[in-house]
């Protein structure tokens, strides 16, 4: 992605954000009174932490209000999510994250799901795309299970480390191993 190009889709998910902010000004006209915190439920300098500070740099611009950008890592990402879920759903605190609320619901470290929290913007999707070698007995994706329950215990897959994605594999192929 060039430049240019993170710039306008910074943008345009902060025109997102806004616009949906903006929303929750109809129902409040004065909205907002105070800073929004946006908590980030990871370390700072990573992928999620550099966009949410781009976009809320730019919603800024559109609301006329401070956004506060707040990491709060720890728990694969739960530690964030389960304080956005159990703060006042005033609109003064927002969670800027990705998949592992669901996936931390399918791993059992958590109790709640997408549906504790209120959407406001899609800013981003994360395409994960299986692979395998050449010649490899699986060739598409409707494969992958069947081969996973012919072969129990001999399927194995690697990840990034600290990713949450490895806990759906291993739920959708159970008896994988990673």
């Amino acid at each position: 992605m060039t430049r240019s190009n993170l710039a306008l889709s910074t943008t345009l998910a902060a025109i997102g954000l806004t616009s949906s902010l903006a929303f929750i000004s109809t129902a409040h006209a004065d909205y907002p009174e105070q800073d929004v915190r946006l908590i980030i439920p990871y370390g700072p300098g990573g992928a999620t932490d550099i966009i949410f500070r781009l976009v809320s740099q730019e919603a800024e611009q559109h609301l006329g209000a401070s956004i506060v950008p707040v990491n709060m890592a720890g728990a694969g990402a739960t530690l964030g999510s389960r304080n956005v879920k159990d703060a006042t759903p005033d609109g003064y605190t927002l969670l800027g994250s990705h998949d592992t609320i669901a996936l931390s619901k399918l791993a059992g470290t958590v109790d709640y799901s997408y549906d504790a929290f209120e959407p406001i913007a899609l800013l981003t999707q994360t395409i994960n795309i299986p692979t395998t070698y050449a010649g490899h007995p699986v060739e598409s994706a409707a494969d992958i299970a069947d081969y996973v329950r012919e072969n129990p215990g001999q399927v194995r897959f690697s990840m990034i480390p600290k990713l949450h994605r490895p806990l759906l594999l291993g739920a959708v192929f159970p008896g994988s191993r990673y």
